[in-house]
């Protein structure tokens, strides 16, 4: 099995849940308060290591209460934290959430996320066959880096280009795997696409970000399921799981995380994609976005019990 990289945020989630949100100046007493390790990165690596993935996370925290508390949580997870920077004149990167009616207002505070830069990455051994993940909730130029010498090294390089920025799109180049969700796609095609846009459309705006014939796009639609592409062609359409959904946060954190274990085991594209739809659908049905996702053995415990059935356009690659 391959090592897994993972470059991206570490943040502490701040949840509080009450009726109704305050109005300006207003205090309210709320129902329920919980703190969980969050950010698409530290996110996405614990996805890949509970499933067994060999695991190092690239990021940065601060000396701060948070700061440590994630790092022992990173830590248990048998995560390798050691290319994360600790900055003591910065803070931890915080999202601050308030839910109420089955909605919510986030206020994301980047903190040290911001300093992760491009010298960061310049020492890191890696490899031939290695999965390279990243976000864009740390700076670009420091994704590109990252990518361009896993090019180099020859190894396998995942973009989940979420937060969508328009300085994102220069990654694409570099991705072997770019998977988006609907709202994300249509931030880089300029388009309204949604869960229920027709695959020959959604084909049609892929192919206006022209990827390269080898480069394969996933396109996460939710309760529908994911659709892939390799270049300007339909690859393979998976269908939606039906679970009791207890909270999505982190489900995309899951897929990429659950993608890029499958393939450092050596799994083809085709199938590395069908497991991490099946590890979404189980994340969904925990509370909280590291802490929801799911075990190697509750994955093997869930497939034995779906057993899937793709529907391929094509023969696996």
């Amino acid at each position: 099995m391959s090592k897994v990289y993972v470059l991206g945020s570490i943040n502490a989630d701040l949840v509080a849940v009450s009726d109704n949100f305050p109005k300006a100046g207003e205090t309210i007493h709320g129902k329920s308060f919980s703190c969980f390790s969050g950010g698409k990165g530290a996110n996405q690596a614990v996805a890949a290591t509970r499933l067994g993935s060999d695991v190092a996370l690239i990021g940065a925290i601060g000396t701060d209460y948070f700061g440590q508390g994630l790092k022992e949580f990173l830590n248990n997870e048998n995560i390798s934290t050691q290319y994360i920077a600790e900055h003591p004149h910065l803070t931890t990167g915080v999202a601050v959430i308030s839910v109420a009616g089955g909605d919510n207002k986030i206020i994301v505070i980047a903190g040290a996320n911001e300093a992760v830069s491009p010298e960061s990455i310049r020492h890191i051994p890696l490899q031939a066959k290695s999965v390279c993940v990243a976000q864009l909730e740390t700076p670009v130029t420091t994704v590109q880096a990252f990518f361009q010498r896993a090019k180099e090294s020859g190894a396998i390089c995942i973009l989940n280009p979420s937060p969508s920025t328009k300085e994102g799109g220069i990654l694409f180049q570099l991705a072997d795997i770019i998977v988006m969700n609907e709202t994300e796609l249509s931030f880089f095609c300029g388009s309204n696409i949604h869960e229920n846009t027709p695959t020959a459309e959604l084909l049609t705006h892929i192919s206006s970000l022209a990827p390269t014939v080898d480069q394969y796009t996933v396109v996460t639609l939710g309760s529908r399921g994911a659709i892939v592409f390799r270049g300007q062609e339909l690859h393979l359409e998976l269908p939606g799981h039906k679970v009791l959904v207890v909270d999505s946060t982190g489900a995309g954190d899951c897929f990429c995380g659950a993608l890029a274990h499958f393939l450092s085991s050596g799994l083809s594209v085709s199938a590395s994609v069908t497991r991490a739809n099946q590890a979404a659908a189980l994340s969904v049905q925990k509370a909280g976005a590291s802490t929801s996702m799911p075990t190697a053995s509750e994955l093997e415990k869930a497939w034995s019990e779906s057993n899937p059935s793709p529907i391929e356009s094509a023969k696996r690659h």
